[in-house]
């Protein structure tokens, strides 16, 4: 090892600890340390680490490509320094122990070998592609006395795969962090990876988190496609009436429209179709998120990084300077953000928001709670969409089901013929009666009367007339779908058990 190395890679280190710590974002710390290093080989890593972080790659993450400069104790403590928030004073005692001895840099190292045998990484495939070919949206493979559980969440519902004895535990840990190019050794800290996986034909960007916990480590697999996304509101609205109600308001030309619902009730899916409307219009698009679950082919989608400078706030001021028509933020973190984004739809330009809110009425609470002005935020709501989903009676069992008609009418289902159905379960639906999933929805558009009352801070008023202006609230479409035979009473219960109404 050269000790000019050692001592530029202890430079390094001091140096961007330092600037860090005087506040300056992550990569222009990196331009500029690179600016000032005259060894060859730290400067063409650093170089390359800045590609890789503009590729969405963690700090960590990316120096870890260069086992010749960094050692993995120079990384570990890297690691430790992001996940603990202090960076810049950790980069310090870096530099120290580099200098020291204590800390090794890089050397000549064989490339890693998978940890595991054939039937581990046979069982890791297998959960793989029934996780993949069953449409789940993540895996879980979790660490209990009899071994390892490992299940896959279905259309919201998480359903066991296998379980696995205890001689199997650590070998398919180390087997995904190893296709995760996690560190291995690392038991006691939170580590986050992704694996680009080819499964079924489809190609799959999964994103791995490892929890410590009580028995091991926990990992979590998000499976998400990186394929364009493809679907239309055409198929995500059942009634034309509420594909009508939600285009229009999309039609304003500046204002502030709020998707709203818990976790897991499409709002992401809702929000992506909404943008490729806005795109097939020729507007020009930017969407801010924690994470981007699917590309929308011509929209400018950037993810929230805040270890590069690049938070919530600071994305919406660089947003602005590239004059979009229409931003999509994936949340409102705080009151800033609140405001900046009231400000840009005052400004002129459509603004659509994710909201984790159970009603209309709960939304207008929630915009308030983030210190929203309601003068101001009377001016900029043009309206606010809710939703659920709920799951649908498989057709392939399905069978005729008696439902009770004052049942339907406490959810404000009015008339008609009732024509109910139940699924009894089959391999197809895996026994569950159930299979794929339709959203239901609340359209609310904001007219001068209610902003009149919101600007008062008139409470009875809005809420009289957020119920008066409702398209059809959620339980009343909750007992259509069950009255044609779409979902079941039960299914709809479960999904509107936390809904409030205006």
């Amino acid at each position: 090892m050269s000790v000019s190395l050692k001592e530029a890679v202890a430079t390094f280190s001091d140096k961007f600890g330092f600037l860090l710590g005087s506040g300056v974002p992550l990569v222009p710390a990196l331009e500029t340390i690179l600016a000032e290093t005259h060894e060859i080989r730290l400067e063409e890593a650093i170089r390359r680490v800045l590609a890789c972080i503009a590729e969405g790659t963690r700090f960590c993450e990316a120096l870890a490509e260069f086992p010749d400069v960094f050692s993995p104790s120079y990384l570990s403590m890297v690691q430790a320094g992001e996940s603990q928030g202090t960076l810049d004073a950790m980069m310090g005692k870096i530099a120290r122990g580099v200098r020291e001895g204590l800390i090794p840099i890089g050397g000549p190292v064989a490339p890693p070998s998978d940890p595991t045998g054939a039937e581990t990484q046979a069982a890791i495939d297998r959960l793989l592609e029934t996780a993949v070919t069953r449409g789940a949206s993540d895996l879980h493979l979790v660490p209990v006395p009899a071994g390892l559980t490992a299940a896959c969440r279905i259309e919201g519902k998480l359903v066991d795969l296998e379980t696995f004895p205890v001689a199997m535990r650590e070998p398919i840990t180390a087997r995904v962090k190893f296709l995760a190019h996690l560190d291995l050794a690392e038991k006691w800290l939170t580590q986050d990876g992704r694996m680009l996986l080819t499964i079924a034909g489809r190609k799959i960007d999964a994103r791995v988190n490892c929890l410590p916990v009580a028995l091991g480590e926990k990992l979590t697999i998000m499976l998400l496609s990186q394929e364009p996304f493809q679907v239309d509101l055409d198929r995500i609205f059942a009634d034309p009436d509420e594909r009508r109600a939600f285009l229009d308001l999309l039609s304003v030309p500046a204002g502030l429209v709020v998707i709203a619902g818990p976790n897991g009730s499409g709002k992401t899916t809702t929000a992506y179709a909404a943008l490729k409307v806005l795109r097939e219009r020729g507007m020009a698009v930017t969407a801010i998120e924690s994470t981007i679950g699917m590309i929308v082919e011509g929209v400018a989608q950037t993810p929230v990084r805040p270890h590069l400078g690049m938070s919530y706030s600071q994305l919406l001021n660089a947003a602005e300077r590239t004059d979009p028509d229409a931003l999509y933020v994936g949340d409102i973190p705080d009151a800033e953000v609140m405001g900046k984004l009231l400000k840009s739809a005052l400004k002129g330009r459509l603004v659509i928001v994710h909201l984790h809110a159970t009603s209309v009425a709960d939304v207008i609470r929630r915009l308030l709670a983030l210190e929203a002005p309601p003068h101001l935020l009377a001016s900029a709501l043009s309206g606010v969409m809710v939703q659920r989903l709920v799951r649908k009676v498989c057709p392939a069992c399905a069978r005729d089901a008696k439902v009770k008609k004052a049942d339907l009418q406490a959810l404000g289902w009015s008339s008609g013929q009732i024509k109910a159905r139940e699924g009894e379960g089959c391999d197809q639906c895996n026994r569950s009666g159930y299979r794929g999933r339709i959203a239901l929805y609340e359209i609310f558009s904001a007219g001068k009367a209610f902003k009149d009352a919101l600007a008062q801070a008139d409470a009875a008023a809005v809420g009289g007339l957020v119920r008066d202006t409702l398209t059809r609230p959620l339980p009343q479409a909750g007992a259509d779908r069950v009255a044609d035979g779409t979902t079941t009473l039960a299914e709809v219960r479960r999904a509107l058990r936390d809904y409030e109404e205006a």
